[in-house]
């Protein structure tokens, strides 16, 4: 041996690991996809009380229930809301029943070569006389009320008047009007035998409606609200 130079001795064999002989492997692709799997079907909770979904449906919460997926859905709960909108159904006052006064007939009638179907019609007005209180017992005279039940804000007409009898009976004028609530809301006259007139007045949410004519005294003839209506 040189001199200077350490003598070495025999260099030791590595330790043994710990638990066996059994020498390290690397893992392989099998192991490595079981560990995936393992990470995906964990539930990650992301602050409190937040449901993550997981793999196999379903979430889980901080309670420790589980819930469906959600869903996107359109609600179909109806609103409450009050509507201030009037009554926009038609009603003919030929089939309501009057509450006072004169009954008139109801039907079909013609006027000036058109059809009224749903009308109120006085006939023989300034021959038999009135029951109505607002005719004061004349017999040239007719008044019906009808009460209205529900928010009408209109009411509408075609008034017209027809003579059967002497032609000097076409001169004869026919006066109406419209009381709502007990007050004359509209008023007019018109001549027999004559263009049919349109009317048409306000209700404004009034409970009461009446019609009336006044006529010469002896007027055989007879008295169309045609398709007399409210709504």
């Amino acid at each position: 041996m040189a001199k200077g130079e350490e003598e070495i001795g025999p260099v030791p064999a590595p330790a043994a690991r710990q638990g066996g002989s059994r020498s390290w492997r690397p893992p392989n692709r099998h192991s490595i996809f079981a560990l995936l799997g393992v990470l995906i079907a964990t539930t990650i909770t992301v602050g409190a009380g937040v449901s993550v979904v997981v793999t196999g449906g379903g979430s889980s919460g901080s309670g420790g229930h589980t819930t469906p997926n959600p869903t996107n859905t359109t609600s179909t709960e109806p609103t409450n809301s009050t509507s201030t909108e009037s009554n926009t159904e038609v009603v003919y006052l030929s089939r309501l029943q009057p509450s006072g006064g004169d009954t008139p007939s109801a039907g079909d009638a013609p006027l000036n070569g058109h059809d009224y179907p749903d009308s109120l019609l006085y006939e023989n007005v300034g021959i038999a006389p009135s029951i109505a209180d607002a005719c004061e017992a004349q017999a040239s005279c007719r008044a019906t009320s009808y009460v209205l039940v529900s928010p009408f804000t209109r009411f509408q007409a075609t008034l017209g008047a027809e003579t059967r009898g002497a032609s000097g009976e076409s001169l004869r004028h026919v006066h109406w009007s419209v009381v709502v609530d007990g007050k004359p809301a509209e008023e007019g006259d018109i001549s027999p035998n004559s263009a049919p007139h349109p009317i048409e007045v306000h209700l404004a949410g009034a409970s009461n409606l009446e019609l009336r004519v006044i006529v010469e005294n002896g007027f055989g003839g007879t008295i169309v609200w045609g398709n007399a209506r409210v709504y």
